[in-house]
């Protein structure tokens, strides 16, 4: 093996010190991702009788990691069968294939108002016993407004509590199989 100079071994040393701080940078914003979505001071099991409700959800959001990690929550502890979906694929088709009892929609990336609106819309039309929740960038008040126009039954702001979102979607759950039976 041929030795390296002084001035080869610090350009490696130099390369391994970048690398490492771009992992360790990665690392951290990973962290911080997964922090704002964990619940503080909460044992999950324990949240109340609504974890085992279960039922099936549909996630719409446009990131990948954020419906890996809501996905991954629900199924876990609320025993929940969960499909995700990206924001650009056909909602309404894999609604009416799946024929979830809640559909957790992001608003917001490449969705505009006027489109997240309709689908909600079309949603509505496709089930009226469909929980449908919209999750919003910001509490605007004429965006929300409009959502519930269109038919939703609750919505969450990000950051998502995930203690508010499972009470939510249980409590929807509970009320429309409360209606089913009586």
């Amino acid at each position: 093996m041929a030795e390296l100079t002084l001035h080869e071994y610090l350009e490696i040393v130099e390369s391994l010190l970048e690398m490492s701080a771009r992992k360790e940078a990665e690392v951290a914003e990973l962290k911080a991702q997964l922090d704002v979505f964990k619940p503080k001071n909460v044992n999950l099991s324990l949240l109340d009788d609504k974890a085992d409700v279960g039922g099936k959800v549909m996630l719409v959001f446009q990131s990948k990691t954020l419906r890996e990690i809501l996905k991954t929550m629900l199924e876990k502890n609320c025993s929940y069968d969960v499909k995700m979906l990206d924001t650009n694929e056909n909602i309404e088709s894999a609604f009416a294939l799946y024929q979830p009892d809640i559909c957790v929609i992001e608003h917001g990336g490449y969705n505009d108002t006027v489109s997240t609106v309709e689908t909600i819309r079309q949603l509505r039309i496709l089930s009226h016993k469909t929980g449908l929740i919209a999750v919003l960038p910001e509490n605007d008040v004429d965006v929300i407004r409009e959502i519930v126009t269109a038919g939703v039954d609750d919505f969450l702001v990000k950051p998502i509590d995930t203690r508010r979102m499972n009470n939510v979607i249980g409590d929807i759950i509970l009320k429309r199989s409360t209606r089913k039976a009586g």
